[in-house]
């Protein structure tokens, strides 16, 4: 099993449309074979700062996600809304 997590800043006035096409994306990730858990979270303080943690069965799985037809739509038109890059991290479990 693995965790993803991804941290995005939004520019200040693309937040809305930041939320609106990740919700697209969580909807058709959900329903994808090995994804256990797929939920998007916005900062309390600064909502500017989205936050994705994901977990998938094995490796393969997020690779096909990554692959997948509406992964290679709506990520283009998420990285419009972003100040930069996203901090995405690939974990393991190790304790817990």
């Amino acid at each position: 099993m693995i965790e993803v997590i991804t941290k995005m800043i939004a520019k200040k006035e693309r937040v809305d449309d930041l939320i609106s096409e990740f919700k697209k994306m969580v909807d058709a990730s959900t329903n994808e074979q090995g994804c256990l858990f797929y939920k998007m979270y916005q900062d309390e303080i600064d909502p500017t700062i989205i936050m994705v943690i994901e977990e998938w069965e094995r490796r393969a799985d997020f690779d096909a996600h990554c692959e997948s037809v509406h992964f290679e739509q709506s990520v283009p038109k998420m990285l419009l809304c972003l100040q930069e890059n996203p901090e995405m991290n690939i974990c393991v479990l190790v304790a817990g």
